[in-house]
């Protein structure tokens, strides 16, 4: 999936006056989120260092989506 068919995609299924939040996804009955402010999407979003598929690298520029870092053990 690209940059492109990704932003089409949200406009496609969301309300475009959505508020982008984070919650905290423990706290089962807790409706409370936080508001993502623009300053902050460094932590959502970054381009990879040299990407592979499948072992291989990767042909054009990938953008990652959450912070891989706290997979890391």
């Amino acid at each position: 999936m690209t940059v492109e068919l990704f932003a089409k995609w949200l406009l496609d299924n969301f309300p475009h006056d959505a508020i982008l939040v984070t919650t905290n996804s423990l706290g089962w009955f807790c409706n409370e989120v936080e508001r993502v402010k623009a300053e902050e999407l460094p932590q959502y979003f970054h381009l990879k260092e040299k990407p592979e598929i499948n072992h291989k690298p990767a042909k054009k520029p990938c953008l990652v989506i959450f912070d891989e870092e706290h997979c890391d053990y």
